[in-house]
C-alpha cells in the first residue's frame, strides 16, 4: 500500500547526522532526504567550532546533494526566535540565506521555525519571500491566506501507518524520534517505494494529495 516516502529531519549540523543518513542510503539506494539545517550552529557562537572547520564539513555535504535537500531551520535555533515582528523575521531569514550562500550550500525555499514557534507576522514574511513553511501536525494550521505549507503524517518513533504517501518526520539528535534510536522503524518501509524531497513531493503530488 505504501508507494512513496518523504523524510524530513531536523537540526542538520556537524556530528553524526551525515553518517546516519548514509546508513539509510545503504539500505535504500534510491533514498532521498530533506534536512532542516541550523545555519548558525550554536558551537560557532560559543567559539567551540572554528568556522573553517564548519566550511570543510559543508564541502563534504556538497558531495551528497544529489540525495540530500537542505532547508532552513531558523538561524541559531533559539526558542521563540521566529515568534517576532516582520522586520525581525525578515532579518533572520536573510541571515540564514546569507550564511548558506557563504557556505556554498544551495537550499530549497522551505522553512521550519525552531520549536515550531512562529508569529503570524513571520508567516506573512515567509509567504512574501516565496517559502513553503513546514508546520506541526499537532498544532492548528496558520491562517494566512495563500501561505504554502507542508505537514508530516508520521513521526518515526510511531507505528508505521499503511497509507500511500508517508511523510516522515525525525530529528538527528536527542529526541524521541531521533534517527539513531528509530532507524529500525524506517527500515520497515518497503524497499521498492519512491523516495522524494519535500520540494519534489509538493511539485509532483502536493495538489493531489494535500500538503
Amino acid at each position: 500500500m505504501i508507494k512513496r516516502a518523504i523524510l524530513d529531519v531536523d537540526d542538520f549540523s556537524l556530528g553524526t547526522a551525515l553518517a546516519n543518513l548514509k546508513k539509510i542510503k545503504e539500505h535504500y539506494p534510491n533514498f532521498k532526504c530533506s534536512v532542516f539545517m541550523i545555519p548558525c550552529n550554536m558551537s560557532l557562537l560559543t567559539g567551540d567550532l572554528p568556522y573553517e572547520k564548519y566550511k570543510v564539513w559543508a564541502e563534504i555535504v556538497k558531495e551528497n546533494l544529489d540525495w540530500i535537500e537542505i532547508c532552513l531551520h531558523g538561524f541559531g535555533h533559539t526558542e521563540g526566535e521566529m515568534d517576532c515582528d516582520k522586520k525581525t523575521a525578515k532579518m533572520i531569514v536573510k541571515a540564514g540565506e546569507n550564511m548558506m550562500k557563504d557556505l556554498g550550500l544551495p537550499h530549497a525555499k522551505i522553512f521550519k521555525a525552531p520549536f515550531w514557534q512562529m508569529s503570524d507576522d513571520a508567516y506573512k514574511v515567509l509567504k512574501g519571500m516565496g517559502y513553503t513553511v513546514a508546520v506541526d501536525r499537532n498544532q492548528p494550521p496558520p491562517k494566512i491566506k495563500g501561505l504554502k505549507t507542508y505537514t508530516y503524517n508520521w513521526s518515526i518513533d510511531e507505528i508505521l501507518p499503511q497509507i500511500e504517501t508517508i511523510k516522515a518526520h525525525a530529528h538527528f539528535y536527542s529526541c524521541n524520534n531521533g534517527i539513531e534510536g528509530c532507524m529500525s522503524n524506517l527500515f520497515e518501509l518497503p524497499e521498492d517505494i519512491e523516495w522524494l524531497f519535500i520540494s519534489e513531493y509538493l511539485n509532483l503530488y502536493g495538489k493531489n494529495f494535500g500538503n
